[in-house]
């Protein structure tokens, strides 16, 4: 097994970054600590679970046939199974930028999957993601909101393409 280099998890922060924009808006927590460490298993779960399925499962399913495919239809279906948030009452603005949110950081995950061949630092960010997005001030005017999410939206954008002009990396995590 090859020795874990410290450059090459230099790749993991800007998403561990990109994870944490969320606590730049405060944090809101109005539960127990059993209740917070349910949620927080919970948003876990959601994280791994998701990653496993649209990385694990979906995208590698289609790698073989068609890398751009492979990369870019998980990440496209991510997204848009962000809709269902209008369902919860979330408004039209919010759920929108989310689903566009949601389509680039899954993007950017696909793209670091595809460069790494390690799950383990999506499925960690993506838990992130949602922890951080669980326990977001309930008053958080539309702007605010508006901001954190377009900020997520270049970030994940840019990073994805620093990933794709990037060489084949290695990442390993033990």
């Amino acid at each position: 097994m090859k020795k874990l280099e410290f450059k090459n998890l230099l790749y993991f922060i800007p998403m561990i970054i990109i994870s944490l924009v969320n606590l730049g808006f405060g944090i809101y927590i109005n539960y127990s600590c059993l209740q917070i460490l349910l949620i927080s298993i919970a948003m876990l779960g959601v994280g791994f679970s998701e990653e496993i399925l649209f990385r694990g499962f979906l995208m590698k399913a289609i790698m073989n046939k068609n890398p751009k495919v492979a990369i870019l239809l998980p990440s496209i279906i991510f997204g848009i199974i962000h809709i269902t948030n209008l369902f919860s009452g979330s408004n039209i603005v919010m759920t929108t930028l989310q689903v566009i949110y949601a389509t680039f950081f899954a993007l950017m995950c696909s793209m670091f999957f595809y460069k790494t061949n390690n799950i383990i630092p999506c499925m960690i960010c993506h838990s992130i993601t949602n922890i951080t997005y669980t326990f977001l001030p309930n008053n958080l005017s539309i702007e605010y909101q508006c901001i954190g999410c377009i900020s997520m939206i270049i970030s994940s954008v840019f990073y994805t393409w620093y990933l794709y002009k990037t060489k084949k990396i290695l990442v390993k995590i033990v």
